[in-house]
């Protein structure tokens, strides 16, 4: 079953990342080493995280909401 995700409402026309997020997001992604996935997700508690996973490992089966997701391989 998949998670209940929270969805956000934006009210600017062009919402943008903050550069604290894409600087973490870009550190996880410089972390690993061959193939992996970066996961941008949210928790059971609405909390944002961002996740890397090495080679083919994949979050789809745990409690999260995934937003988006890159692949490094």
């Amino acid at each position: 079953m998949l998670p209940d995700c929270v969805f956000i409402s934006c009210k600017q026309k062009k919402p943008r990342i903050s550069r604290t997020v894409f600087n973490e997001i870009k550190r996880n992604a410089m972390s690993l080493f061959g193939v992996g996935y970066v996961w941008i997700v949210f928790d059971s508690n609405a909390d944002l995280q961002i996740i890397t996973t090495p080679n083919k490992s994949s979050l789809i089966a745990d409690d999260l909401c995934v937003l988006a997701v890159i692949d490094l391989g």
